[in-house]
């Protein structure tokens, strides 16, 4: 009689442990299946009595009972010719083993961010399966897994500091770097993945840039005799090696860029993004009337200006000009009912505040605006934003960032817009436009609008006002360091309303 052949993960018969057939098996009280030894080697091992598979936990260790109608289904199987699948086992070095696996490790493929453990094929399957372990981070089989964690907190390493260029954990914002840049070690990664695509492309100009100079060196010696030869090897090995240390940083940055983990993406890019150091090139004359000090100059010359770039290319972004290019930065911004003073109120879905002489009855809130007619957004902005803004009326608005820890109540400048050193304000009328921060006064000459668009880049510390039109108008802009979030914000005089529009096609626009 031909032998049955009977696929491990088709009949449910094998030990998710040890990935055999099971030995002795045992139903634990989640009705999971495990050979007796390795369930209890498991517990062990780990001082924590859970499933493998699902990850119940139980109050006490569960008593072990042989479970003897499986136990009977699987001899009888075993006379049939059981046989396992194929497993990868762990071979060289490099190899990641299964956390889970007992006796022979099987290769990793996952390692769990939050488990902080590796797992095999067949182990696995629990994160895809268990609903609890669905929503755990998987990333490729790695041996660094220790990185991930805060060694102040033992907490997962989930946010960024720009302040301090470090990862962080949730709780480090509560203590170390409170009132710092913080970020997603997503957010973080997009952004230097921007800089490091910018630098590959400078590094294959520059790569292509030397190759082309090595080739014309070549040519402009080919012919000139022996003599000339030792000359041409050096200068043109020097070449060869610059060209091979470039290509070996295009190498890492293209390992950087398809790597699936943020903290080692962080961690790792300072150093390729680093600027390389320039190594100067000999002038060298074969001939007097033939010079190859132009050649040399040149590539030197480059090298300088990439490192230069390179230095500041993370940094560094060029600001846009035109309306379409602001655009690309919009923002979706609301105004937050718990900061609106009772002379304002607030519709067209939280968008548009306008002032109003009878007092509305808000409920209390700390972060009420008590004496002004001021609101603040929800939202709390860093990176670079674009917003506009649309206001009407008499007297006029002033359109203002601030941190959230403006004053809230008192009739003092502490709580006005502009007039302290928490919040920059634009106080736009009929009649003039001024900025105002720190309680000085700046004078705006240009033509007024009523149409204000707002571009602020957080990490290089600049916030921009322009007149909308489609080529931007410049009112006003300021260069200082922004240390926290800024949330947009309206002051509101008395018959006037201030609008956040829409971004899209541009409209007419009203001009005084």
């Amino acid at each position: 009689m031909a032998k049955t052949k009977i696929s491990v993960d088709e009949d449910q018969l094998s030990c998710v442990i040890c990935l055999n057939l099971l030995n002795e098996p045992v139903t634990i009280p989640c009705g999971h299946n495990y050979c007796m030894d390795c369930i209890d080697r498991h517990w062990n091992k780990f001082n924590d009595f859970n499933c493998p598979q699902c990850r119940v936990k139980f109050g006490a260790r569960p008593t072990l009972n042989k479970n003897t109608v499986l136990a009977d289904v699987v001899e009888r199987v075993k006379k049939k010719g059981f046989q396992a699948e194929p497993a990868q086992l762990c071979k060289s070095p490099g190899d990641v083993a299964c956390d889970i696996c007992n006796g022979k490790k099987r290769k990793a493929s996952m390692s769990c961010l939050v488990c902080l453990a590796s797992y095999c094929d067949k182990h696995a399957q629990t994160h895809y399966g268990s609903p609890a372990l669905k929503r755990h981070k998987l990333i490729k089989a790695s041996t660094q897994l220790q990185e991930h964690i805060c060694p102040h907190h033992d907490k997962l390493l989930e946010m960024y500091c720009r302040t301090d260029q470090k990862c962080i954990c949730l709780m480090c914002p509560m203590d170390g770097h409170k009132n710092h840049d913080t970020v997603s070690v997503a957010v973080e990664r997009i952004a230097r993945q921007a800089a490091l695509r910018d630098n590959k492309r400078i590094f294959k100009e520059l790569i292509q840039f030397i190759s082309k100079r090595q080739t014309e060196v070549e040519d402009m010696i080919k012919g000139q005799g022996e003599v000339c030869m030792r000359d041409t090897k050096e200068l043109s090995g020097k070449l060869q090696l610059e060209i091979a240390q470039l290509r070996e940083t295009e190498r890492q940055m293209e390992q950087l860029t398809s790597t699936d983990n943020h903290i080692h993406f962080l961690k790792t890019s300072p150093a390729v993004l680093a600027a390389p150091t320039p190594v100067p090139l000999p002038n060298t004359a074969v001939k007097p009337q033939i010079s190859f000090a132009k050649v040399t100059k040149s590539v030197c010359v480059l090298k300088e200006k990439v490192a230069e770039t390179l230095k500041n290319s993370a940094l560094v972004v060029q600001e846009p000009h035109t309306r379409e290019q602001f655009l690309k930065y919009a923002c979706q911004l609301t105004l937050d009912s718990n900061t609106v003073n009772g002379h304002l109120t607030l519709s067209e879905y939280y968008k548009k505040a306008t002032w109003t002489e009878q007092l509305q009855s808000y409920p209390d809130h700390p972060e009420r605006f008590q004496a002004w007619p001021q609101v603040l957004c929800a939202q709390g902005l860093t990176g670079r934003c674009y917003w506009e803004v649309n206001w009407k009326g008499p007297y006029g608005v002033g359109i203002a960032v601030s941190y959230k820890g403006i004053t809230r109540n008192g009739p003092d400048d502490d709580c006005v817009f502009g007039f302290n050193d928490k919040s920059w304000s634009l106080l736009c009328s009929p009649q003039r436009f001024t900025f105002w921060h720190s309680n000085e006064q700046t004078e705006i000459t240009i033509p007024k609008t009523s149409r204000i668009g707002v571009f602020l880049d957080h990490n290089a510390g600049t916030l921009s006002f322009y007149s909308v039109s489609e080529t931007m108008k410049l009112l006003q802009k300021i260069q200082t360091t922004f240390t926290e979030p800024l949330y947009p914000g309206f002051r509101v005089f008395s018959g006037c309303s201030a609008t956040l529009c829409s971004l899209g096609k541009l409209s007419a626009q009203a001009a005084f």
